[in-house]
C-alpha cells in the first residue's frame, strides 16, 4: 500500500485482514497526519471532550467501563502521535508505571484486531486529535 493512503474498507477491517501491525501503518502515513499540537496532555483533554467526560476522568484512578475505554484510546493515540515513551505517557496520564501503559497498548492493540466497534472509536479519535478525516486510496 503506498504511503499516505488508507485502505478502501474500515480501519477494523484493514486490521483482521493485514497481518502488520497498526502502528507500522499509521507511521507509513505522511507527516501531516501527525500535529505538533498532539501533545500527551492535548489528546488526554480532547478524549475528555470527545466522550464528555470531566476533566479527571482519562488521568483518574476510576476502573469503570466509561472511563476505562476512553483512557485506553487516549493511551493508544498518544502513543502513536507523539512517540513518545511509556514512562512519558505514564507521567501524563495520571502518574500511572510505564508497565500499566504497555498493558494498556497490548490491550487496546488486541481489542482493535477483534473488535470492530473499538477500531472505528480508534479512527474517529484519531480524525478528532488530527482535525483530518482518515484519507482512502
Amino acid at each position: 500500500m503506498p504511503a499516505g493512503s488508507w485502505p478502501d474498507h474500515s480501519l477494523g477491517a484493514w486490521a483482521k485482514t493485514s497481518a502488520r501491525p497498526l502502528s507500522c501503518f499509521l507511521k507509513e502515513q505522511s507527516p501531516s497526519r501527525t500535529p505538533c499540537f498532539a501533545k500527551r496532555r492535548f489528546v488526554c483533554q480532547k478524549t475528555d471532550r470527545y466522550y464528555d467526560l470531566e476533566a479527571d476522568d482519562i488521568v483518574g484512578s476510576s476502573q469503570r467501563r466509561c472511563h476505562v475505554r476512553p483512557r485506553g484510546l487516549a493511551i493508544h493515540c498518544a502513543h502513536l502521535l507523539t512517540g513518545k515513551s511509556s514512562h512519558a505517557i505514564g507521567r501524563a496520564i495520571g502518574g500511572r508505571d510505564h508497565t500499566t501503559i504497555l498493558h494498556s497498548l497490548k490491550v487496546s492493540t488486541n481489542l482493535m484486531q477483534h473488535d470492530s466497534g473499538y477500531a472505528g472509536d480508534f479512527a474517529a479519535m484519531i480524525e478528532h486529535l488530527t482535525g483530518q478525516p482518515p484519507r482512502r486510496s
